[in-house]
């Protein structure tokens, strides 16, 4: 009866093995199914760090690569070592310029990454957390690899491929011989995604804690901005910038911008509506007993290309602070200004000019290493720039208005090329005449009759000034290709 019984248990022992409730068997799936996640997470983590490589290759090259000093910027992804829980990368950056520079045309930055993807990083929504650091080559000298070591990059990459980078150098101080400069460091915290990091899209916020050598120092300040998908910008001073030397003083009270501004990638020209704000501007030398003092400057430009042809017009207002001469270096004698108006506008310039002029500025840095011939090379090309704008009918409209208790000073001018003139450059320098067959011109001024007089400059002024009770006036024009100065024609 007992081998019966214990028969019976073996038996419905082994029919429960059997059906598979080997207490085992979960764990192990369970082991599986991490190991499986913990691969994806590896997987993933990888996919976001090569996008955000080439998200920072277009952004380098974008805002920096334009350069006329600089030929091109590349980030390069050159290794990835995928790890359990935390893979590593290294990253390069190489500048490379038009001229030479301690002997060398381009220069590299290397840069070591610690990509967290584990658990407990997952668990705060993030795809990866990237810690990165400046590589430190054995040839890098000390105060080089001191200030390398100061800077660190944390970068948090989410599940919607959202990111925020935080920029940090530490406080640190170098020395160069008997000189010593000391960073009190920095931090900059940007917010964007991958796809909107190339094109600058996002928002900035930098706290500087100022730097000091032996004959200078610059306060703390900050900067927060912001640059949305649709163009619009605004940007903000959080705190007054203060620079300091031995004999001199730089010092903005306030400063804000906004707009709207995008990217013209056929011709690597921003185009849009610009609106910057300064206060409190004092620049100030012991050596000299001129002090400028600003108690406000504002710019505003529009620009803008359609089908190839550029028209930008600009504006700057300045008031400066109440009591402040700016004109005694000019004028021999203090006159206060009460605020200074000048206006632009440019119309019909074919756009490709503008790349024309970049391509003339890196050139020019090419230039200085290969030991050419510069001259001739900008002669050619700025006559083919001058005759694109006399092809095209190119206009400058200019407009000068400075209010001062004595009187305003005021320039009103309009240039435009004649289409069908074929006035050279060299023309113009041989006759300065050939003006009038170049250009369709009108200019007007007026100035207080006090500024000249003072000084006897009226003298000097023969025919281009004509005296209307308390104000000098001239008007030139050009007619028929004859230049009229007050209505009375220049001899040839």
């Amino acid at each position: 009866m007992k081998k019966k019984k214990l028969f019976i248990a073996l038996t419905s022992l082994a029919l429960l093995t059997a059906c598979g409730d080997d207490p085992e068997q979960p764990k192990a799936n369970n082991d599986n199914a991490v190991i499986q996640q913990e691969h994806a997470a590896e997987d993933h983590a990888e996919k976001v760090f090569v996008q955000l490589t080439q998200s920072l290759q277009a952004a380098y090259q974008t805002f920096l690569g334009t350069h006329p000093m600089i030929d091109a910027i590349d980030y390069q992804l050159v290794s990835y070592e995928k790890k359990l829980h935390v893979s590593s990368a290294v990253t390069k950056v190489t500048i490379h310029l038009m001229l030479e520079m301690d002997g060398r045309k381009s220069f590299d930055l290397t840069f070591n990454h610690r990509i967290h993807h584990d658990a407990q990083t997952r668990a705060q929504g993030l795809v990866a957390r990237i810690e990165t650091k400046v590589h430190k080559p054995a040839d890098m000298d000390a105060e080089s690899a001191k200030l390398a070591g100061s800077f660190t990059i944390l970068t948090d990459i989410r599940d919607d491929k959202s990111l925020v980078q935080l920029a940090q150098l530490h406080a640190t101080t170098l020395a160069g011989g008997r000189d010593k400069l000391m960073f009190k460091g920095f931090v900059i915290e940007s917010h964007s995604t991958l796809a909107d990091l190339k094109d600058g899209f996002g928002t900035l916020s930098i706290r500087f804690d100022g730097m000091k050598g032996d004959d200078f120092s610059v306060g703390p300040t900050g900067l927060v901005s912001e640059y949305q998908r649709n163009g619009d910008f605004r940007a903000e001073m959080t705190a007054p910038l203060m620079l300091t030397a031995e004999d001199a003083v730089l010092s903005i009270g306030s400063f804000k911008a906004n707009g709207n501004l995008m990217l013209n990638k056929a011709y690597d020209k921003f185009v849009g509506k610009m609106h910057y704000e300064w206060g409190q501007i004092l620049v100030e030398n012991i050596l000299s007993p001129m002090v400028i003092a600003i108690k406000s400057q504002t710019v505003d430009s529009d620009s803008a290309i359609d089908d190839g042809i550029l028209s930008q017009s600009g504006r700057v207002q300045l008031i400066p602070e109440a009591g402040v001469d700016l004109t005694s270096a000019f004028f021999g004698s203090p006159l206060t200004i009460n605020a200074i108006d000048a206006s632009y506008r440019v119309a019909n310039v074919p756009a490709s000019v503008l790349q024309d002029y970049q391509q003339l500025k890196r050139d020019a840095y090419a230039s200085l290493d290969s030991g050419e011939d510069y001259d001739k090379q900008v002669q050619q090309k700025t006559q083919a720039m001058f005759n694109k704008l006399r092809e095209q009918g190119g206009q400058l409209l200019l407009k000068l208005d400075i209010a001062s208790a004595a009187g305003n000073v005021r320039l009103d001018t309009d240039l435009q090329f004649n289409t069908g003139s074929d006035v050279a450059l060299k023309d113009i320098k041989r006759s300065p005449m050939s003006l009038a067959k170049l250009f369709t011109i009108r200019l007007d001024a007026s100035m207080p009759a006090g500024l000249l007089e003072q000084k006897g400059w009226q003298t000097l002024a023969g025919p281009l000034l004509i005296k209307e009770g308390k104000t000098y006036k001239s008007h030139i024009e050009s007619d028929d290709e004859t230049l009229l100065i007050n209505g009375i024609p220049l001899p040839q």
